[in-house]
Formats: C-alpha cells, structure tokens, sequence
C-alpha cells in the first residue's frame, strides 16, 4: 500500500488534513512508497498541484459562509421587526 496508516487516519478525518498532511511528507520514505504504486501517487501529485485551487475554492467557501451569515443575521433583525409589529398591533386591539 501506497499511503502510510497515518495518512490514511488523517484522511479519514477531515478532507482539509488530507491535503495538508502531503506537503510535510515528502521524506525519502514517502518517495519509496510511492515508487512502489506510482498511479496512486501520481494522484498525489496531481493533488498538490492542484492545491492552489483547492485554496481558491476555500476561499469561496469561506466567503459564501460569511454571505449566509450576513444573511442569517438580517432575517434575525427583520423577526424582530415583525415581533415587534405584531406587539403593536395586539396593543392596539386591546385600547
């Protein structure tokens, strides 16, 4: 096999650590594993090229999070404005 069992713990855990555990990696053991399952590291390789724009989907992710949030965060204000209303309007059934 190709990965050690802690690259594969890692990966089982979080897709971000999946990445981030093949840059520290790239020792002479890690070289031989990958001598012994080329196609498997050729994916590899094909992951850490392609990091920067896995980084550029993180940072769209990010940025969509905060757009929800802000968006979460007015209908918190337009509840409390129509709470409000409602207050108003049993207030003045009451008088």
């Amino acid at each position: 096999m190709c990965f050690p069992a802690y690259f594969i713990n890692i990966n089982l855990h979080s897709p971000l650590s999946r990445v981030d555990c093949l840059v520290p990696y790239t020792t002479e053991t890690w070289t031989h594993w990958c001598q012994k399952r080329d196609s498997v590291c050729g994916g590899i390789r094909d992951l850490r090229r392609r990091w920067s724009d896995n980084a550029d989907l993180l940072v769209l992710l990010a940025e969509m999070k905060k757009s929800v949030w802000k968006g979460t965060e007015e209908m918190k204000k337009v509840t409390e404005v129509m709470k409000k209303g409602q207050e108003e309007i049993r207030r003045g059934r009451k008088k």
